[in-house]
């Protein structure tokens, strides 16, 4: 007979779906386990010792559940939120569902991946305005497997979505304009508050999501792309 193993261990919320009236499924990233889905039972009721707001898209916390090798939902026995530096400003909230549904769509393996877990844990000292949301999908890509080559920008070059790669010499549409791809690569450097416009935004956005899709054929824009071009 199979025993099951008690663990506890740091995990980020990134996809909560209605299961009852009352409970929910939700897929957490955890740093043991990589993704694993829980099922969440009496969220809604008043007395519930996880609430919904517990599991917000992002939100930070240890947990501890004992662990299933069988394929089916898992339970958690007990759950301590962390606290995080982002307020409460609406674009804050909208940043984070759509890292999360970045994340959702990506990570599909349930294999630890202390890399990525670590980039995204970390990234919620981040203030999570749009740019720092797209900038973070960018850098994800280097997690991904699909991390353009970084090796070859120079000034003038542009970033070619469909090889990976910049150049200044492309023969199809797949590509994100000379300025833009400059502004790519400082912030795969690191560099912060580079603020853009809300048309450059949009452009850089839909480079992004345009890469994605060329490099991940499963992958589906998020559905709240919408909000987050809209601040």
């Amino acid at each position: 007979m199979f025993l099951c193993k008690v663990i506890t261990t740091r995990a980020i919320s990134i996809r909560s779906t209605p299961f009852s009236d009352s409970s929910m499924v939700c897929l957490f990233f955890t740093e043991s386990h990589g993704p694993l889905s829980f099922l969440i039972p009496s969220v809604r009721k008043a007395k519930a010792k996880i609430t919904t707001a517990m599991l917000q898209p992002l939100a930070r916390m240890e947990i501890t559940f004992s662990f299933k090798k069988t394929g089916s939902l898992n339970r958690i026995n007990e759950l301590n939120p962390i606290s995080s530096v982002w307020d409460f400003h609406p674009e804050h909230g909208v940043s984070r569902l759509f890292i999360s549904e970045i994340l959702s769509k990506s990570i599909r393996d349930e294999l630890k991946d202390e890399p990525l877990f670590q980039f995204v844990w970390n990234g919620m000292n981040e203030q999570p305005y749009a740019e720092v949301a797209l900038q973070t999908a960018a850098k994800l890509t280097e997690f991904l497997g699909f991390i353009p080559d970084l090796d070859t920008y120079e000034p003038g070059a542009r970033w070619d979505l469909r090889e990976g790669r910049f150049s200044k010499e492309i023969l199809h549409p797949y590509y994100l304009q000379e300025g833009l791809s400059a502004v790519l690569i400082r912030w795969f450097m690191g560099e912060k508050d580079l603020m853009i416009t809300s048309d450059e935004r949009s452009r850089m956005f839909q480079a992004i999501m345009d890469y994605y899709r060329l490099h991940m054929p499963s992958f589906t824009e998020p559905k709240s792309s919408g909000l987050l071009l809209s601040f």
